[in-house]
């Protein structure tokens, strides 16, 4: 069921992407799906019962009163799951339309609902998505200099995820400043190399504690960082991105910046599967980025050689036509992997409250 359904939002997508009045129907596919959910995702039932505890006056997580606040004005679980996946769906509609062009939109769905720690991760991690939305409001201040804003925002955004905290400081990076790639591979070179060498445990702990969040917690107290695999594969997300930053500019380099972020915190999750969580974070602007990245690398032409330099005209080759695909197939191998890896089961079989009739 809901492999049709992911399925079918590229289509309308992708057959509507000369369309804007057709952009909005995936993510109202989406929409009636998400709404009508029970028992989906590996967080629902957890959700279900931090709802019913609110409701009664108990609160574990006091450092997010927004979130409470929720649950105490919704009249059931159920109007809380419908109204939360309005709000979610409704940005990403917003984000995607305003900040790709019309016929790039369908990439950024594709993008949306492959990338399974966008679409289907935030329906079970409904604070960090709620957060992580109230974010992408913040961005749009910061890129707007309006500091007071996007600290206003921050805080916001902090109540329904303690995490969104650690965005505080990103104000000076969201901006339109154009980054050099040697000033990138010298940062994430040397912070690479100074985690290989100190331990992270305690430290790890001590930062999922404060978050005071399950999965945090399970995951700083994993020794193991990710795959090889997985970390090549970011690779190829993280050389992407990088390579094409001195192309962009507007509030498509802010983007592209911030997105960055993800990758990097990806490849950095070999040390640490921490890492891997917080990636999360930033992993919501590929929607917007990547279609801007493959959009700017279209309208430039046709490849000139240059004899000069077989090398670039070479690079140019790859990363017009080579580089795109890589990235597609990744997704969907991403995709595959995680519908038969079996710690992701609550997400294979999917149900609506109607079954409680």
């Amino acid at each position: 069921m809901i492999h049709l359904v992911i399925a079918a939002a590229v289509v309308l997508a992708l057959f509507g992407r000369n369309n804007k009045y057709i952009h909005s129907l995936p993510f109202i596919l989406l929409f009636l799906v998400a709404a009508i959910r029970y028992q989906y995702g590996n967080d629902y039932a957890s959700y279900m019962e931090l709802f019913t505890m609110i409701k009664a006056g108990l609160n574990p997580n006091d450092g997010e009163p927004l979130f409470a606040v929720l649950c105490q004005v919704m009249p059931s679980f159920y109007w809380m799951i419908a109204l939360t996946s309005a709000f979610f769906l409704f940005m990403m509609y917003r984000f995607i339309t305003k900040n790709v062009p019309g016929e790039y939109v369908w990439i950024g769905v594709f993008i949306f609902v492959m990338n399974t720690n966008l679409f289907l991760m935030n329906l079970s991690s409904l604070r960090q998505c709620l957060a992580v939305m109230v974010f992408i409001l913040a961005v749009e201040m910061a890129y707007e200099r309006k500091l007071v804003w996007y600290i206003v925002l921050v805080a916001v955004a902090a109540m329904f995820h303690k995490s969104l905290w650690v965005m505080l400081p990103l104000y000076f990076f969201i901006t339109d400043k154009p980054v050099r790639i040697w000033q990138v591979l010298l940062v994430v070179g040397g912070v690479g190399f100074a985690l290989m060498l100190v331990d992270l445990q305690a430290l790890a702990e001590q930062v999922a504690e404060i978050f005071n969040d399950k999965n945090y917690i399970f995951y700083a107290q994993t020794d193991l960082g990710t795959s090889l695999r997985a970390t090549l594969l970011t690779s190829f997300f993280f050389a992407y991105t990088l390579f094409n930053l001195p192309r962009m500019e507007g509030k498509a380099l802010a983007y592209a910046k911030l997105y960055l972020l993800s990758p990097v915190l990806g490849i950095f999750a070999f040390r640490m599967f921490m890492f891997a969580r917080l990636q999360m974070l930033f992993d919501i602007f590929s929607v917007v980025a990547l279609p801007l990245i493959f959009a700017n690398t279209q309208k430039r032409g046709a490849i000139v050689i240059n004899q000069d330099n077989v090398l670039l005209t070479l690079w140019d080759c790859v990363n017009k036509y080579a580089m795109p695909v890589v990235l597609v197939l990744i997704y969907i191998l991403r995709y595959y992997s995680f519908f038969t890896n079996e710690m992701w089961e609550p997400f294979f079989h999917y149900d609506t409250i109607f079954s409680l009739l």
